[in-house]
């Protein structure tokens, strides 16, 4: 399931959201050429973890299936079980809520509104919001006016060529700073998300595509700024934009004449092959 189609989901040139969290530049450069660790550990970190994460998302998958498979004996009983199941966990939600003494009862109507929405919510969805909660809980890290915090979030959660993490290829894709940032991309997170989760299958494969669609788009990212900006210029980037840029990609090569509006401009909207002309070829 992983062959032609994930070679022609993943093959778009991701964008990077870059944004800058450092002080103005100096006005003197450094020339010197970076070095091949600058590239290689990257490489192998991207190439690795994309790997990993199709190699977990297919070996997980395939154990959810033959876990719930083994015990119906039919398609129609498999989503009959799956639809008993979610129906007996919202049960025991309610329940755990309603069982609760600590809480008061305005805070058990907020928790039970919250929960009957959940489980409202398809598969999709609620792996989208997943996504968007990682999102939140950094989002708001960046917010603590606390020196160890900040000096934390600096050095795990932006992305600069130059520092020698690669795991910052990955982790600044979950993170963003100003609230503009993280509102734009996660209302098109939403938007597109449930969507490709959808047309994928499975959770599974969408969080393997997601995943390495951060790491490309943060590769590709780290590779440009190396060869195309002076070293002493060179700043640190964070956000989900290239992960995003992918989702739309991957989602207009599976549905071309999806029209799409543009936020904050009513009554425009265009159709995807528009979009991505180029990978729609």
């Amino acid at each position: 399931m992983l062959g032609r189609r994930w070679t022609a989901l993943i093959s778009p040139l991701f964008a990077s959201s870059s944004a800058s969290t450092s002080a103005a530049a100096p006005r003197a450069f450094s020339t010197a050429r970076p070095a091949a660790a600058h590239y290689l550990r990257p490489t192998l970190f991207a190439f690795g973890g994309t790997v990993a994460a199709f190699g977990l998302g297919v070996a997980a998958y395939d154990a959810s299936q033959v876990k719930d498979v083994g015990r119906a004996g039919s398609m129609r009983d498999f989503f009959m079980r799956r639809q008993i199941d979610r129906a007996i966990d919202h049960d025991r939600t309610l329940k755990a809520i309603a069982e609760t003494g600590a809480l008061p009862h305005d805070a058990k109507k907020l928790a039970t509104m919250v929960a009957n929405r959940w489980y409202t919510l398809s598969e999709g969805q609620r792996t989208v919001a997943g996504l968007m909660a990682v999102n939140g809980v950094v989002f708001a890290a960046w917010q603590v006016p606390r020196g160890r915090i900040m000096g934390i979030m600096n050095r795990w959660f932006v992305h600069n060529p130059t520092s020698g993490r690669s795991v910052t290829l990955l982790t600044s894709a979950f993170s963003h700073q100003t609230a503009l940032h993280f509102g734009m991309n996660m209302f098109g997170l939403w938007t597109v998300g449930a969507g490709l989760h959808s047309a994928l299958g499975s959770r599974h494969e969408f969080l393997a595509f997601y995943t390495s669609a951060a790491l490309v788009s943060g590769w590709v990212s780290h590779v440009l700024t190396l060869r195309t900006v002076a070293m002493g210029a060179i700043v640190g980037s964070l956000g989900a934009s290239g992960a995003l840029f992918a989702c739309l990609g991957a989602f207009a090569i599976l549905y071309p004449d999806v029209r799409v509006g543009i936020m904050f401009i009513p009554g425009v909207d265009f159709a995807l092959k528009v979009f991505y002309p180029y990978f729609l070829q």
